[in-house]
C-alpha cells in the first residue's frame, strides 16, 4: 500500500523501495511484481518488466497472474504468436476452471485475424466453463467471424439467458 501511494505522489523511486521490500518478505507476491514492472515499463524497459514474472514462474511455475501478465508483456513486446499461445496454453492446463487465459487466447486469435482458431478454442472453453457470459460472448463473436451466424445467434442466445438483465446479448444479436 505505502508503494501505491509513492506511485500517487510520483516519488517513484520510493515506490520501487516499498515495492522491493515487499518482494524481500515475498518473492512471489504478485502485487508487488505487478507494481515493479509497471515501474519498469513506464521507463520502457518492458525486459525487465518481463524478467520480473519470469523469476516469479521460476519459483511458482503454476502462477497464473504471472503467466497471463507474461503473456501479455510477449504480446506488447511483438513476441511470435506461439510464445503467446504456448504461455495461455500452459496456463489454461495448470488452471481448467479460469476463463481469463481461455478468454485471451481466444482474443489474441480473433486480432491476428484467424477466426477458425479462435472458434475452436471458443469451444474448448465453453465446454469447460458453460455458462461464463464472456466465453459465451467471445463464443458468438468467433462464431460470426468464421461465417456461422446461426451458430454465433445461438450462443448470444444463450448468453441473454446468463445475463438477462445486460443488454450486450441482445445487442450482439441485433447486430449480427
Amino acid at each position: 500500500l505505502r508503494a501505491k501511494v509513492y506511485v500517487l505522489r510520483d516519488d517513484l523511486p520510493s515506490a520501487r523501495k516499498s515495492y522491493e521490500a515487499a518482494l524481500a518478505i515475498d518473492p512471489v507476491f504478485v502485487p508487488a511484481v505487478e507494481g515493479l514492472a509497471s515501474l519498469d515499463i513506464r521507463e520502457k524497459n518492458i525486459s525487465a518488466a518481463r524478467g520480473r514474472f519470469e523469476a516469479v514462474l521460476k519459483i511458482d511455475p503454476n502462477n497464473l497472474q504471472s503467466l497471463l501478465e507474461l503473456a501479455r508483456l510477449k504480446t506488447a513486446e511483438g513476441a511470435a504468436k506461439s510464445e503467446v499461445v504456448d504461455l495461455l496454453s500452459q496456463a489454461i492446463r495448470l488452471h481448467p476452471t479460469e476463463a481469463e487465459p481461455r478468454l485471451m487466447l481466444i482474443e489474441l486469435h480473433l486480432a491476428d485475424g484467424n477466426s477458425r482458431a479462435a472458434q475452436s478454442a471458443a469451444r474448448d472453453a465453453i465446454a469447460a466453463l458453460p455458462d461464463h457470459p464472456d466465453l459465451l460472448d467471445a463464443l458468438g463473436r468467433s462464431e460470426a467471424r468464421a461465417g456461422v451466424p446461426e451458430q454465433a445467434m445461438a450462443a448470444f442466445s444463450k448468453l441473454a439467458g446468463v445475463e438477462p438483465k445486460s443488454p450486450r446479448a441482445f445487442m450482439r444479436l441485433a447486430s449480427l
